[in-house]
């Protein structure tokens, strides 16, 4: 508890309080004094102790409070209240009841919305004059909404006024408490905006003892008591941060150092709610304890995530990532003390997840395949299976939460819950632990979608405020809350003209006649009610506004109207001077350590085989050959349903494969253009199911597959017949020892005319290994001499044809088409690529010179493995393209290598 200090201002008021009182004869204890926010309470009781002379305690109270202590209030099942899991389901109740049966799912949480809106002013209603009230409004209403009125916004309307007008409140019996006489006087103390209810109770007091009833306004008795204070103000500090996360670290640094001055509590205005959170973080690093008094969405909390991620889970077409994000969740949960074990234990997530990405499997497995699987996680998998299918048949929403608790308590994650101040106030919402008061939910079936919409909306709505330190450093509160309190300091963020605006929006969807109508607050209030609490926040002995020049995503943010104000009249009058806040960080000399490109020897790695994808890394950057051939590092593999070009290539391949060798098999000659697309269209199908692809997901590259055939078939029937090629095998993967290949190309002549030349003995034991993706037989000429080619191998490519283009306009450049002639070396040969384009035209590009390509390519990749083996270090290049979407990039540390920095 910190320590109380006398404050002037209650000081003040309380002793015109005692006064009052005293004028009328009436007895402290049965006097309420009415305070405007509840956070008051203690402060009013304190102050009244310091009083001198303070006689008895009057009752200081809100209306809630005031309505509590008159004892328990039980809703009946249609009454509004803001407990969020009941309401939803009342609002959805009663749109069905009014013949929307279809739209009441997701027209509930507006309804309700609508409903809490107008709640204040239901609630200033005597109970006998509540329904008169509603039914006076509800024709007024629908006559503003005009004749062009959007249909759900008039059912919004008339179902939530209609509720909030016939629903009684636990506030109805302060009436009879004032009719009955339970008091002998009534002092309302107003605020910055007046609360209906207790300006109506205090009109019927009044009407009933006009001489035992008082109101006081608060902000103007301080304004009082800062004028006749006369004592010089301090300057207001402004600080301009680079972005949200500098203003955040400017916070927090201002802050501690209000704390590190050991005046009193320092107060935090919570402006947005995700900096505060970032501001109360940093805050917590430094040891500082705080009070949050505005909490924030229980959707948020790591409680919601792990209740969240279950029902997403179990979900009958849940793709693998989002059960293991559940999974995950789940094994974060330390074990009970008196379990067996971690019932998601890390080792066998680990074990799904890895099987999972290897196989490529997007969508969850089910039962029958995880009782396939042959492994030591299978018989936990399944029974997580188990867990799964037991929460997806419908059902009424009272088994559902029971199911659902299981469900939780299986995954040990429901005891984490009971445990965590966040679990409780979730399970709390849902009225799902143990002993709650059962929902008005009836038996109607629900499905799970159903169920998880609306646990979503339940924790939406709801809100959890972390429990309240023994003795608080700081305290996070709004900005009205300032009022009357005894802060040493504030600290108030995020002011720029869309967190602290000069007139803040009204609160939904009602327009300007609509809110004039049911007395709604209207935007000169709400600007009026936001003026005046800035204005006292700038009275505080200790002043620090913190904006920031953008948000981080590009968008410029401009000073709050208010700032610019307070700014241009500084220092005029009674106006506090403000002035440029000073750099609070300390500055921290980091020690610069430059990074150089890496070497490394990867002698002591033996490499087995290569293939020309793995040659053509080596020849780009031997660091990233050395992560990827010989470390066998390998990015883990996304489990996402989203097609990439590079499945449609995959498929493309298949295609052509599954076509050709069909009519290979057929013999037939000239099947005719029909036959032709028949077979390419049949292919189409076959290689989606071999490939393991959604029809309905490869849509947008099917949409251009009727293009593609025709050009396709119609190079295969012109150009391509007229080479007298004929097709011989399609994806077929061979393999060649590269001392054997050495050999037989004689490509033991030195490059480099000063290296001495390179022997079969010198180069490695590694296999030459690549798929084919064609391989077609040529006519040979009546005069062959064994020199002309026997063979043309062919790569498909479905990239841009400029893009193949490219490739070989420097064969020297290119390893691919060089490296698969190896695989039939030392046979002549033809190579080429076939461009097969979306547009509906297909090319062949040739390399020429393929012997002399191939045993350069041989020579080279001798040279290379040989230096590999001998120890030469592999370094990292770190020029081209490549480095953009290279996988090695953060071994390499590329980002931080000196030159890099310099740049």
């Amino acid at each position: 508890m910190n320590p109380v200090t006398v404050s002037p201002v209650w000081q003040r008021l309380l002793q015109q309080v005692a006064q009052q009182l005293a004028s009328c004869g009436a007895d402290p204890s049965r006097s309420v004094v009415l305070l405007p926010y509840a956070q008051l309470l203690p402060v009013a009781r304190q102050q009244w102790a310091l009083l001198p002379g303070a006689g008895l305690l009057p009752r200081f109270e809100t209306t809630s409070n005031w309505a509590a202590r008159r004892g328990p209030f039980l809703p009946g099942p249609d009454d509004l209240t803001a407990d969020a899991a009941q309401g939803l389901l009342t609002a959805e109740r009663l749109l069905k009841g009014a013949g929307q049966r279809r739209e009441a799912g997701w027209l509930a949480g507006r309804v309700r919305e609508a409903a809490l809106q107008l709640m204040p002013l239901a609630v200033a209603q005597a109970p006998d004059q509540r329904p008169a009230w509603w039914q006076q409004l509800l024709p007024q209403l629908m006559g503003t909404l005009g004749a062009e009125a959007l249909r759900y916004e008039t059912l919004v309307a008339q179902v939530a006024l209609a509720w909030a007008g016939s629903s009684d409140y636990a506030t109805d019996g302060l009436y009879a408490a004032l009719d009955d006489g339970e008091i002998e006087a009534l002092v309302l103390v107003r605020g910055f905006q007046r609360d209906a209810l207790a300006e109506a109770l205090f009109a019927r007091w009044q009407a009933l003892r006009p001489d035992a009833a008082w109101s006081l306004d608060l902000p103007a008795q301080w304004q009082e008591a800062v004028e006749a204070d006369g004592a010089a103000p301090t300057p207001i500090h402004v600080h301009v941060a680079r972005d949200l996360e500098d203003q955040a670290a400017v916070a927090a640094a201002s802050v501690q150092q209000e704390v590190e001055h050991g005046q009193g509590l320092v107060a935090l205005v919570d402006s947005d709610r995700a900096l505060t959170r970032r501001i109360r973080a940093l805050l917590e690093a430094q040891g500082l304890t705080v009070r949050d008094e505005t909490g924030w969405k229980l959707s948020t909390t790591r409680a919601a995530s792990h209740v969240m991620g279950l029902l997403r889970a179990c979900a009958p077409q849940a793709d693998s990532d989002t059960v293991l994000e559940w999974l995950k969740l789940a094994e974060t949960v330390p074990a009970a003390p008196d379990a067996e074990g971690q019932p998601v234990p890390s080792f066998r997530v680990q074990a799904v997840e890895a099987w999972l990405r290897k196989q490529g499997a997007a969508g969850w497995p089910n039962l029958t395949v995880w009782k396939r699987w042959d492994d030591g996680a299978a018989g936990w998998v399944q029974t997580v299976e188990q867990w799964r299918q037991a929460l997806q048949a419908p059902r009424p929403l009272r088994q559902w939460l029971a199911d659902l608790v299981l469900t939780l308590e299986h995954a040990g994650q429901l005891g984490w819950l009971q445990a965590d101040p966040a679990g409780q106030a979730l399970l709390q919402a849902l009225h799902a632990q143990s002993g709650a008061a059962e929902l008005a939910a009836g038996e109607e079936r629900w499905s799970l979608d159903e169920l998880t919409r609306w646990v979503q909306d339940v924790l939406e709505a709801g809100s959890f405020k972390p429990p309240y330190p023994l003795q608080e450093q700081v305290v996070i509160l709004p900005l009205s809350q300032l009022l009357a309190r005894s802060f040493a300091a504030v600290v108030i963020p995020g002011c720029d003209e869309t967190r602290l605006p000069a007139s803040p929006e009204p609160a939904g969807d009602w327009t300007v006649a609509q809110r004039e109508l049911l007395h709604l607050p209207l935007r000169t209030e709400l600007q009026q009610a936001q003026r005046a609490a800035w204005e006292h926040a700038l009275q505080l002995p200790s002043v620090t506004l913190l904006s920031c020049l953008g948000d981080g995503s590009g968008e410029t943010l401009l000073p709050s109207p208010l700032v610019l104000e307070a700014w241009h009249l500084a220092g005029e009058g009674t106006h506090r001077p403000m002035r440029g806040g000073e750099e609070l960080r300390v500055p921290r000399a980091v020690e610069e350590r430059p990074v150089r490109p890496p070497k490394v020897v990867g002698s002591a790695l033996t490499l087995s085989e290569i293939s020309a994808s793995a040659y053509d890394t080596l020849r780009a950057c031997p660091y990233q050959f050395f992560g990827q051939q010989q470390l066998r590092l390998r990015e883990v593999a996304e489990l996402d349903r989203a097609l990439e070009k590079r499945d449609f290539g995959n498929w493309l391949h298949a295609v052509l494969a599954l076509f050709h060798t069909r009519w290979k098999q057929l013999d037939m000659e000239d099947p005719g253009l029909d036959q032709l697309v028949q077979w390419m269209d049949q292919a189409a199908q076959e290689a989606l199911a071999s490939e393991g692809l959604d029809e309905v997901d490869f849509v947008p590259y099917q949409s251009v597959w009727p293009r593609l055939r025709d050009g396709y078939l119609r190079w295969l029937q012109q150009e391509h017949a007229a080479s007298q090629a004929h097709f011989e095998v399609a994806e077929q993967w061979r393999e060649r020892s590269l001392r054997e290949v050495f050999v037989a190309l004689e490509a033991d002549l030195p490059a480099d005319p000063e290296r001495a030349p390179l022997s079969g003995e010198q180069i490695p034991e590694v296999m030459l290994r690549g798929c084919l993706d064609r391989m077609d037989r040529l006519v040979l000429p009546p005069d062959d001499d064994g020199a002309a080619p026997q063979w043309r191998l062919l790569d498909y490519k479905s990239e841009s044809p400029a893009k193949t283009g490219e490739r070989i306009k420097q064969p020297d450049e290119d390893t691919q088409l060089a490296f698969y002639a190896t695989l039939l070396a030392p046979e002549p040969v033809e190579v080429a690529y076939v461009n097969v384009g979306e547009d509906g035209e297909t090319k062949l590009y040739a390399h020429k010179e393929v012997h002399a390509l191939t045993t350069q390519l041989v020579h080279g990749m001798a040279l290379d493995l040989r230096d590999i083996a001998a120890g030469t270090p592999l370094e990292a290049l770190g020029r081209g393209a490549r480095c953009g979407y290279c996988a090695m990039r953060g071994l390499c540390r590329r980002d931080f290598w000196e030159e890099e920095k310099k740049a």
